[in-house]
């Protein structure tokens, strides 16, 4: 089996897949050599993450609406997402290369909308849900247009008696 490699004219070249394999080390994932260094990597970006300034959201969950409100920290303009998350239940899977296994999913996005843009350090809003997303949880975040840092974030279960 070969795979395509592009080379400096643009155009793929096909290199056989032995020479993608370093047979002295383990392959990209399964190395604790390799694993120290990305381990590092996200330790160090999430350090720097949270040493910069924080913004707040609070919400309100109405019958069919959410009331926010969002307090950051100064930015270049910013977008806010709510999204409907679901908690599936186990899937057993019947065919294919999983067949036999079972399956979990953790917070499946079921929708995801930008509600608003703005450019000011604080924002209110009211946002109308669709009746099929009642019964979800919310996750909202406020992100950074330019960078696309997240300034606030926040989540709330499904309303009550849903």
């Amino acid at each position: 089996m070969s795979r395509a490699k592009p080379i400096a004219n643009g155009r793929p070249r096909a290199i056989p897949s032995d020479a993608l394999m370093n047979h002295s080390r383990p392959p990209i994932g399964n190395g604790v050599r390799r694993s120290l260094p990305i381990r590092s990597a996200i330790r160090r970006a999430s350090s720097a993450a949270a040493s910069q300034p924080h913004g707040t959201i609070e919400a309100r969950r109405g019958a069919k609406s959410l009331h926010l409100e969002a307090m950051l920290p100064q930015h270049t303009g910013a977008d806010v997402f709510v999204a409907a998350v679901d908690d599936p239940p186990p899937a057993r899977v019947e065919k294919g290369e999983n067949a036999g296994r079972t399956l979990t999913h953790v917070r499946v996005v079921r929708d995801l909308k930008r509600v608003a843009r703005f450019d000011q350090p604080t924002w209110s809003g009211d946002v109308e849900l669709d009746s099929r997303l009642l019964n979800l949880r919310l996750v909202v975040f406020v992100q950074e247009r330019a960078s696309g840092r997240v300034l606030a974030a926040g989540t709330w279960p499904p309303a009550a008696g849903m």
